[in-house]
Formats: C-alpha cells, structure tokens, sequence
C-alpha cells in the first residue's frame, strides 16, 4: 500500500487482487521452504559456495550429515527450491549448476536472525 501526494491530495494505492494473490503465494511458499531443514541446509550450502553442480551440493550435505541422501529425494528436493524461487538452475553442458537467488537469500537471513534471536 503506498501513500502520496499529488497537488495537496493524499492518493492512496491499494494493492490488486492480483499483488495480494502474489504476496500470498509467497508466503506459502517461505512457510514451506521452512519445513525442511535439509532445504535450508541446501541454501546454506550454496550461499556459500555462490553455485554449484548438484552432485556437489549432495556430496557436501552428505559429508555434513554423515550419511548417504537418496538421490531421487534429494533432487526433488532441488527443483522444489527451484519451483519456489529460492534457487536457481542453469544448465552447463551436461550438469545443472544452482545458485541462491535473492528470495533464498532472504529467506536465510531471515531464518539466520530468527536462530539467532532464540539462542541469545
């Protein structure tokens, strides 16, 4: 909602029902990015790293968990962060590299502040 002034006149912008749709899909969308810490941990990872290959990331996550990832799942889990907006997929010749986007990258912070505010 924005608030100006034009020639002495208050305007007052109500979003369309086609922001408020928006806004809400987005915050479906960040409450269930929330209920995966593996997808957090996956966002972690490429914040990181800037992109990466998605072996990579799995051999990374693997390594922090200390157990093998059920490649179907852990894919899956992949193009839900891509279907979401919080990674991006790119094509390089025969692998897919991801990075963070913007939105990911708040969403981490974000939840980052939250951890960081329950633990002081």
């Amino acid at each position: 909602m924005a608030v100006g002034s034009e020639a002495g006149q208050s305007k007052l912008s109500v979003p369309s029902e086609r922001e408020n749709d928006v806004a809400t899909d987005a915050a479906r969308t960040y409450m269930r990015w929330h209920q995966s810490g593996t997808r957090r941990d996956i966002c972690i990872i490429l914040a990181d790293a800037g992109e990466l290959r998605g072996q990579r990331v799995k051999t990374r996550l693997e390594s922090r968990y200390d157990e093998q990832l059920d490649p179907k799942r852990f894919y899956g889990m992949l193009d839900r962060l891509v279907e979401s907006g919080h990674v991006e997929k790119r094509v390089e010749g025969l692998y897919d590299v991801y990075s963070l986007t913007e939105v990911g990258g708040r969403a981490l912070g974000e939840q980052f502040e939250w951890m960081r505010e329950m633990v002081e």
